[in-house]
């Protein structure tokens, strides 16, 4: 948030960091991607447009340097055609953050694709239970008392301690039972 604060600020001032290259822009997967880039031209996609009432053009078209902003809100689209003297590439991808507001929307923990999977089928899999138990166990929580219960097999009916022990299956079960919901 303060380096988009500083950015904006630099350039109101009218200010260019000769250390900003404008080759190699990149943008936030899936929250503003530069999908194109050559001198005094870029060209963004930022799924937040195609609902955003925000007019990013003329605000965009008013700052010193921009020459034209071009929304397609239907494909999420942003075109701005600048003067390369005056602004730098990475200061227009903080610009438009600030302007649609996206900084919040990037500082969000992100998710990979397989632990959504993962979390999904572990939900569909915790409600079979739930419906086959008429609403008796849950599978976070049958899981752990399969644990104390294997813990105790091992224990006192088999009487070896494999690998893993009973002292291990009794922890799981504790951490399982003491964790629920922490890593939601």
């Amino acid at each position: 948030m303060h380096i988009i604060s500083g950015i904006l600020i630099s350039l109101l001032l009218g200010l260019k960091n000769k250390n900003l290259k404008n080759d190699n822009l990149h943008g936030f997967k899936n929250i503003i991607e530069v999908v194109h880039h050559i001198k005094g031209r870029i060209r963004f996609i930022i799924p937040r447009l195609k609902i955003s009432e925000i007019d990013i053009e003329k605000t965009l078209t008013s700052i010193k340097g921009i020459d034209q902003a071009n929304v397609n809100r239907i494909s999420g689209s942003l075109v701005i055609t600048y003067d390369e003297q005056l602004i730098n590439g990475q200061l227009l991808i903080g610009v438009v953050i600030h302007l649609l507001g996206l900084e919040k929307e990037i500082d969000k923990p992100v998710q990979p694709a397989y632990v959504k999977t993962l979390n999904e089928f572990s939900n569909a899999l915790n409600r079979a239970v739930y419906e086959k138990s008429d609403g008796q166990l849950d599978l976070f929580h049958l899981v752990p008392i399969g644990l104390v219960g294997l813990a105790f097999y091992q224990l006192f009916i088999n009487k070896k301690l494999t690998i893993p022990g009973a002292f291990t299956l009794l922890w799981w079960a504790h951490n399982a039972f003491t964790n629920k919901g922490k890593n939601e």
